[in-house]
This record gives C-alpha cells, structure tokens and sequence, in this order.
C-alpha cells in the first residue's frame, strides 16, 4: 500500500457511521408496528421488526408445526403478517434441540 492509498484508508472512517456486528441489514431494519398472528399457539403480538419474531419463537414453547426443515428435520413454524403467511425455522437452534 502506497502513502496515499493509506490516507484514503484512514479518512473512510466517518464518526456519522455506527459500527454494528455481522448482523444483515434485513434483520435490523425497523418498520412501523405491525399485528403478527403465530399459526402455531394463535398468539397475536406487535412487531417493527425480525426481532421480536424471532423472540417470540425463542421465549415460547410451540408443540405445533407445519412441517420440517429439509436441512436439519427441525420444526418450521408459520406466521401471518401483513395477510401474508410466512415461516419460521432456525437450523442452529434445532441442532442444539432449544424447540
């Protein structure tokens, strides 16, 4: 690396910017309250964003699934937003046998 490709380097930095973890941008994003129905136990529950969905599924025991994960053969739970059906399913926590 040269002089001024070093300079370059150290006048990217901009305090503006907030340094985050490897989180995707996806699961960060803020949205405006929606009303969130769980298929499974039939709770309703306020989201702005992926994370209180996935809380939900974290903090909650759900007997009740739709299917298994081709993967892992965990459970993939359903959920409606916005009068679409989504899924839920996460590989690692099945691994671990956290459902």
């Amino acid at each position: 690396m040269d002089e001024n490709e070093i300079k370059r380097c150290e006048n990217i930095r901009d305090d503006s910017v907030t340094d985050t973890d490897a989180v995707h941008y996806h699961f960060r994003q803020t949205y405006p309250v929606e009303i969130v129905l769980c298929l499974s136990c039939n709770r309703k529950f306020e989201s702005r964003s992926m994370v209180e969905i996935f809380e939900h599924y974290y903090y909650i025991k759900h007997s009740k699934s739709c299917g298994d994960c081709l993967y892992c053969s965990g459970n993939v739970f359903e959920y409606k937003i916005s009068g679409e059906v989504k899924k839920f399913h996460n590989c690692s926590r099945s691994k671990r046998g956290l459902e």
